[in-house]
């Protein structure tokens, strides 16, 4: 998971998915439920490294595609 520092929010890429596993589909309510329980202040620590923050800058973001 990476997320590429667009504006306004970032956009979020996931690599490596197993296309086989059901777990996102089986916990799907419980997963947002979870995280929208999360205050932004979680964050506050260490954003970049949390949200494993990426530049916005084509040339690295397809090396994270690969």
């Amino acid at each position: 998971m990476h997320t590429v520092a667009t504006a306004p929010t970032g956009l979020g890429v996931a690599r490596g998915l197993d296309p086989q596993s059901r777990v996102l589909e089986e916990n799907f309510d419980e997963i947002v439920r979870e995280f929208l329980a999360l205050d932004y202040s979680a964050l506050d620590a260490d954003k970049a490294e949390k949200l494993a923050l990426y530049p916005n800058d084509w040339e690295k973001i397809k090396a994270i595609l690969q």
